[in-house]
């Protein structure tokens, strides 16, 4: 899947197998609702946070988290003094896959600055992180 945001150069997602169901597709604070990649197999059977891609990335890069059930979900990014930067998820999710797209704006809306910023989903019984690096 690619597109284009802001005049900028075509993004690319990596998808871990076809047939996953996406079910949200978040850019900054847009949901573009439901989409599917070929046939969807059974929901998930654990909670799992992908590593973004790209990593490094600049200025915009993709998060793809499961859930195997419903549940309550947060997905946050911190800076490295661990100074919450953004909240991009804060719901119940049903079960399914979830990619979600950071812009690199923080909270307010403003440009982070480049650097190591670590994101972390928390949900039932489930908390996992991932570090990340922005360049300009």
């Amino acid at each position: 899947m690619g597109g284009r945001q802001n005049g900028m150069s075509d993004f690319r997602m990596h998808l871990p197998q076809p047939g996953m169901l996406i079910n949200m597709i978040t850019l900054g604070y847009l949901d573009y609702g439901p989409s599917t990649v070929e046939n969807s197999p059974a929901a998930p059977v654990n909670f799992r946070l992908e590593q973004n891609y790209p990593n490094p990335f600049n200025p915009i890069t993709s998060i793809q988290y499961q859930v195997p059930f419903k549940s309550s979900a947060s997905l946050k990014i911190y800076n490295v003094r661990g100074e919450l930067i953004r909240t991009l998820v804060e719901t119940d999710q049903d079960a399914g896959v979830y990619m979600i797209i950071w812009d690199g704006l923080d909270n307010r809306g403003h440009e982070t600055s480049s650097g190591m910023y670590v994101y972390q989903l928390i949900s039932e019984n489930f908390q996992q992180s991932h570090k990340m690096l922005k360049l300009k």
